[in-house]
């Protein structure tokens, strides 16, 4: 008889299902885990929780013979009329009974869903630990983990790295909610597994087929809303059981013609008094495309191609310290990129394999117009061009139930090209990078799992060996701890390196030690993740302003970050009745504690590194009525590094709120969305308005 050991533990009732016993607890389809990874295996087999074994195990083995022969296949056997008979079983595997410490969140869908209107960083600032600096509405938006810099998150999609090799970093206000099936986040020890310089951690965007859907189908959205905004989506997707294609559509615009009360223009003579401005000059639009071919050569295999282009051009507003004329100048930029990836990806019993190549094509305009008494003169004309191209090859070995071996082999290549048109200063450079990671994880007690990994490598003609461990141990049927550390480097981007003016040849690799402490419950419906962690970084790049009226990079000798992160869920069912709750808490502090340079440097939270962030998810439905409820907040955080900095140098901390209301009928939906529904006015950079309250309604078909 062949026994098949569960995830955790081979408990009796998996053995009936083994041998074919389709009872009614073998339909009971495992629910979808939005905590992949830190709650992989915490007190739960394949066929439900240990309550429904309980409760449902005795009626299960003693239920009339007559059932059983039926479920079994099999009347024409008068033995199993009357009994039935197994042989004995001894089981000694452990099935990776503590779960893997080096792991991802994934996102939930309900929030992936809830939030198609949004940018991808709209989406992480409010349902993640993930603080996401915003230059405003339709600007920039970097994402940041742990009071790290942008650069120091690696964004991925499907496979190969997305930050730009000129920056380093990825502008989440370009990537639609859209155009995304599933986001996982992983922060600080866990993004180890992808490779190096994620000092902070790393965001995954996947795309996902649908293997069961229909043949045919048409997805079509869009909406209206505040300050002349609209965006529209169109998805088709085709395709059966071996092939499925799926094609993405979208496009946005806004005049972005807010106003707002700008508090640092003032009067003297009027105490109190501030006036009120429109956002001029802010308009943006942006577009795109994605091509996505799936193929299943074999029910073990899976074949992928996709491509995506994206487009943005928008205008830039004054700062609102600005008190001249606001068309006396005009500044803009465009943004395009090509990226591209084919997959292939092979399972066994014993060996998984996949590799994947892909790359991507990057162009930049940046352009000032300054007014003159003959028209507008060009004041900037910079323009920039990117390119990359990876390979990667991943394996793993399954050796027996208790060990897993990995290798995941990453060959990258990155150029960039930025030039200033009028004057003739840039820079065009590239550079290699190779990296190969292995790790072992164990099961060695059904309470006890580790993961020990090293990753070795070369960027450029520099080497470097780095060292990662990871130890779960399993306490109870809900609760796991956790204990990581790793040592981590990071390299200068090109820009870091090169860029006219302000870059640095000299610059060092920032070199980084993290240890972690983890706690992970999940029973039933709650889910509780904690996690404490303490970075020491040295030779940390940072861009600082000159006398010479520009910023130049430099390293800061020795930085210190701590923290602790809080992410907890709970879902309610009652009868046509269902309530979600996600929130997340983090509590950091990054501070430089020594510089090189002559110039002073403040030891207080460094730039734009909120202390205390939060954020609260609520998804209430009923039938086929829903109210979600998203609210984001942060503390004051500082906006320079200067030794002393004064009460202007401060942006201080903001709740925003937002609420949707949306009912399926049966070929739409149809939602209202209000955002900073208090009218809250706040900063997320120094001298960039925000949005005030704004509304819009919006619809989706479904064919």
């Amino acid at each position: 008889m062949k026994i098949i050991p569960r995830h955790i533990t081979v408990r009796i009732i998996d053995i009936i299902s083994v041998i074919k016993l389709q009872g009614p607890l073998s339909h009971v389809k495992k629910k979808r885990n939005i905590w992949k990874g830190y709650l992989t295996g915490v007190g739960f087999s394949g066929v439900g929780s240990l309550f429904s074994e309980l409760i449902l195990m005795p009626f299960f083995l003693f239920m009339p013979s007559r059932v059983m022969c039926n479920t079994a296949g099999d009347n024409n056997n008068p033995e199993l009329l009357d009994s039935l008979r197994i042989d004995k079983v001894e089981v000694s595997a452990y099935g990776n009974s503590a779960g893997d410490p080096l792991c991802s969140v994934i996102i939930d869908t309900s929030i992936i869903k809830s939030s198609k209107s949004f940018t991808l960083g709209e989406m992480l600032q409010r349902s993640s630990s993930v603080n996401i600096k915003n230059y405003g509405r339709g600007a920039t938006q970097q994402a940041t983990f742990r009071g790290t810099s942008a650069t120091h998150t690696t964004v991925y999609w499907n496979g190969i790295e997305i930050n730009s090799p000129i920056t380093g970093a990825v502008d989440f206000s370009l990537i639609p909610m859209y155009m995304v099936d599933q986001v996982s986040v992983e922060a600080g020890v866990s993004a180890d597994n992808h490779g190096i310089g994620s000092l902070g951690g790393t965001i995954t965007l996947q795309s996902k087929p649908d293997w069961n859907e229909k043949p045919f189908g048409v997805t079509l959205a869009g909406g209206y809303g505040s300050f002349h905004s609209a965006d529209g989506y169109l998805e088709i997707k085709a395709g059966g059981e071996k092939v499925r294609s799926n094609t993405r559509i979208y496009a946005n615009r806004s005049r972005n013609d807010f106003e707002f009360v700008n508090r640092d223009v003032f009067d003297p003579e009027k105490p109190g008094w501030h006036p009120v401005q429109k956002n001029l000059n802010a308009d943006y639009s942006n577009f795109g495309f994605m091509q996505e071919i799936w193929a299943k050569p074999a029910e073990n295999q899976t074949l992928s191609a996709i491509v995506w282009g994206t487009g943005n051009i928008r205008n830039l507003p004054q700062l609102t310290s600005w008190e001249g004329e606001q068309n006396s100048n005009l500044t803009s930029s465009r943004d395009r990129a090509l990226r591209a990836t084919v997959d292939y990806k092979y399972y066994s019993e014993r060996i998984d394999f996949s590799i994947s190549a892909g790359g991507s094509l990057e162009d930049n305009l940046f352009e000032k117009n300054n007014k003159t008494a003959t028209g507008y003169n060009k004041y900037i004309d910079t323009r920039g061009f990117s390119k990359s191209g990876q390979i990667e090859g991943d394996i793993t070995w399954k050796i027996d139930d208790r060990f897993k071996l990995s290798s995941i082999t990453k060959g990258l290549y990155c150029s960039a090209s930025s030039r200033d048109l009028l004057y003739g200063e840039g820079y065009d450079k590239g550079r290699g990078e190779f990296s190969e990671i292995l790790s072992l994880s164990a099961d060695w007690t059904p309470i006890v799992n580790t993961t020990i990994m090293g990753r070795c490598g070369m960027v450029g003609d520099t080497w470097y060996l780095l060292p990662t461990l990871g130890v779960n141990l399993k306490a109870g049927e809900a609760s796991t701890f956790s204990i990581r550390g790793d040592m981590d480097v990071h390299f200068p981007t090109l820009s870091d390196l090169y860029y006219i003016p302000g870059g640095n040849k000299d610059l060092q690799m920032e070199k980084s030690a993290t240890a972690e402490i983890g706690y992970t419950y999940r029973k039933n419906d709650l889910r509780v993740i904690a996690t404490a962690y303490y970075s020491h970084i040295n030779d940390w790049i940072l861009w600082l302003p000159t006398a010479q009226q520009y910023w130049t990079a430099s390293n800061v000798r020795s930085v210190n970050a701590f923290g602790l992160e809080i992410t907890a869920g709970k879902v309610w069912k009652l009868g046509d009745w269902k309530i979600d709750v996600d929130g997340n808490l983090t509590i950091n502090s990054t501070r430089a504690e020594d510089s090189y340079s002559k110039r002073p440097v403040s030891t207080d939270q460094l730039p734009y590194v909120p202390p205390v962030s939060y954020s609260i998810f609520l998804d209430v439905s009923w039938k086929k009525l829903s109210l979600i409820y998203q609210g984001y907040g942060e503390s004051a955080k500082y906006a320079s590094m200067a030794a002393s900095s004064s009460k202007n140098e401060i942006i201080y901390g903001y709740y925003l709120q937002d609420i949707t209301l949306g009912y399926n009928f049966p070929f739409v939906t149809v939602e209202g969305v209000c955002r900073n529904i208090l009218d809250c006015q706040y900063y997320g950079i120094l001298r960039r308005p925000m949005a005030p309250r704004s509304f819009e309604i919006r619809a989706r078909f479904h064919f």
